[in-house]
């Protein structure tokens, strides 16, 4: 007797989620990435599994009850199944919603991690972050929430302008830029009585357009890079102090109220400890420490250091943190060069680390096997929503959960990307003296030390 194509559905969903418990055994760390999206009133919450290597799909869940502890239980629910399959859960990675932050609070005891016993961080997602700080400056009632006014009046002169939406903030350098390429297009602009066409050219005037368009396109270029799917933490410290470093360097008041919103978002909101501690466990990082003066290494090593340190705090690992400190600044001070340290640093912690630093370096490897899996944001989470629209539709939306659950899983075909791993970064080879601009300014706020 032929089985119904429902059952079949279900059959296929389940092998490709035992399947990917399989692969994940031989990963052994792993992180939750974790969003949601409302389709036709109701509320969906994805949750996806990162490795280094590879993003799996996990589950969809119809959360009528939009709390912190129901949230908190489904991550116990996923954090659980990779446990009982030999995956250490490393960490959560959420954009910044209330009830997202106390899901994931340890002081709460009905937060996932004191649930499941597992003690993993929340990461917080550096994307949501910028979009965090742009806001701070031009939403509403904020300080240049006049140049957001007057792009919105622009915008309705134009027959077919691009949707702008705070949600999004990528949408305001989206409509500065087509404001700036059609300005002058009579075919772009709508009919316009003379009096509305003074009006216009009147607005066209009132903003410096150079400085207002620089300093949200190098914003937008920092949310585009962090939101690659293929990065983890190691990846953001480098776009960020770099988008710093170029916002100071071009000394207009705009540019210096970005760089000080990004500063004060990343120093509360997030904080680039944990991505910096990462970021010198790559040959990157560890190129970037050798090549930098005695000061800056110094910035770069208190960084690190603190990552660490709030790491082993919040994980309850069975490492040392003064230990584990010694061991990064030795590993600092030694000149490592392999083809596989260069191509891909979760493969030297793996295979090579111990041959060439020393079984006394293990728990510097297992730290920086937990950072490595480590994603910064949970943007891929967001594409799920987007990629499989079709499955969400009223009517299907109405189908049993684990139906469609199944149907995504099988459209996805489990593994969304393969994580592109390229050392070469445009920033690295093109902008250290932001980068290193970029830290020190970050320092002058943390620590309050200035470059001599």
């Amino acid at each position: 007797m032929h089985k119904k194509p429902r059952s079949m559905i279900l059959e296929m969903a389940k092998y490709m989620i035992n399947d990917t418990f399989q692969q994940l055994q031989f990963e052994k760390y792993a992180s939750i990435m974790i969003d949601g999206s409302t389709k036709y009133y109701h509320h969906l919450v994805s949750v996806l599994i990162y490795s280094h290597y590879k993003i799996y799909f996990y589950s969809i869940n119809n959360q009528s009850i939009q709390t912190a502890n129901a949230l908190s239980e489904i991550i116990v629910k996923c954090v659980n199944n990779l446990t009982q399959n030999g995956c250490v859960v490393v960490a959560c990675t959420t954009d910044n919603a209330a009830n997202n932050i106390a899901a994931l609070n340890c002081n709460n005891p009905h937060a996932a991690q004191c649930l499941s016993q597992q003690y993993f961080v929340r990461q917080a997602c550096y994307a949501h972050t910028v979009e965090l700080s742009i806001h701070d400056l031009f939403d509403d009632k904020m300080e240049f929430n006049e140049i957001t006014t007057t792009i919105m009046k622009l915008l309705k002169y134009f027959k077919y302008p691009p949707k702008y939406t705070t949600v999004r903030w990528k949408s305001f350098s989206q409509c500065i830029n087509y404001i700036l390429e059609n300005m002058y297009n009579s075919n772009k602009l709508k009919q316009l009585s003379e009096n509305e066409m003074q009006n216009y050219k009147a607005l066209i005037t009132h903003l410096n357009w150079d400085d207002v368009s620089t300093v949200v396109n190098e914003m937008w270029n920092l949310i585009i890079q962090l939101e690659k799917s293929s990065y983890s933490i190691e990846d953001a410290p480098v776009p960020l102090l770099v988008t710093i470093g170029r916002l100071k360097a071009m000394n207009s008041y705009l540019a210096n109220r970005q760089a000080e919103a990004l500063i004060k978002r990343f120093s509360s909101t997030a904080d680039i400890h944990l991505p910096m501690a990462a970021f010198v466990c790559t040959y990157r990082g560890h190129i970037v420490y050798q090549k930098s003066d005695e000061m800056t290494k110094s910035l770069i090593l208190n960084y690190a250091f603190l990552g660490i340190e709030e790491y082993i705090h919040q994980t309850k690992i069975c490492i040392n943190p003064s230990n584990a400190k010694k061991l990064l600044f030795e590993y600092l001070q030694k000149n490592i060069y392999t083809q596989m340290f260069e191509q891909d640093a979760i493969a030297f912690w793996k295979n090579e680390s111990e041959n060439i630093l020393g079984p006394i370096f293990s728990p510097l490897r297992e730290i920086a096997l937990r950072l490595l899996n480590i994603p910064p944001t949970e943007v891929p989470v967001e594409r799920i929503f987007s990629s499989v629209g079709q499955l969400l539709d009223f009517k299907r939306i109405r189908e049993k959960e684990d139906l469609l659950e199944a149907e995504l899983i099988i459209r996805t075909k489990l593994t969304l990307e393969e994580a592109y791993r390229n050392t070469k970064n445009i920033y690295m080879s093109t902008d250290m003296k932001a980068f290193i601009h970029g830290i020190w300014i970050m320092a002058q706020d943390e620590f309050g030390c200035k470059k001599s």
